[in-house]
């Protein structure tokens, strides 16, 4: 009798638990939000965050990890990120426990919208970066070519800068 008055008493716990953990839609949606203080969840949230737009975008791979730190700051750690979580958390909750074909999804309305405007100026930049490296390379080229016609004349390149020896000038002065 004893352990079935224990096993009883662990139910109701068990079951009591339950309905304030995982029925309460408010304090669901509480704990959800709580997480969100967590340093790890925000890293998380925003190497995934980050891992998606690479995947949409895979120009703006090399910039991976500063697309992260952007969906840390532009969008997780945004002052208003967290209610529309709690609210997308709490549609996530009512999907689930009150309608069994409406699908669980946790969709955080306006995330999008902060990190694809810091998405868009750092692929700007990428875009301005590249047409620099693009025009510092030609420039080396042009220099490279520049170093060789001395060359192909046969001159050294002191003579060719107009560095002249002593004795050339001495040998130039004297008639030889």
């Amino acid at each position: 009798m004893l352990v079935l008055g224990a096993a009883c008493l662990l139910a109701a716990a068990v079951g009591a638990y339950a309905r304030y953990a995982i029925l309460d839609e408010r304090a669901f949606a509480d704990r959800a939000v709580s997480v969100l203080d967590s340093g790890e969840v925000q890293s998380e949230a925003a190497r995934r965050l980050a891992d998606r737009t690479v995947s949409e975008h895979p120009e703006l791979e090399s910039w991976q990890t500063r697309i992260e730190d952007t969906a840390a700051i532009a969008v997780v750690r945004a002052d208003d990120f967290a209610p529309a979580f709690r609210a997308a958390a709490t549609r996530m909750h009512r999907a689930i426990f009150s309608d069994a074909h409406t699908p669980a999804q946790l969709i955080v309305p306006g995330s999008g919208a902060a990190l694809r405007a810091e998405v868009t100026a750092l692929n700007d930049k990428l875009k301005r970066l590249t047409a620099l490296e693009k025009l510092h390379e030609a420039a080396k080229q042009r220099a490279r070519e520049r170093a060789d016609f001395p060359n192909t004349f046969g001159l050294t390149a002191e003579a060719a800068n107009g560095s002249v020896s002593e004795a050339s000038a001495k040998k130039a002065a004297n008639g030889m």
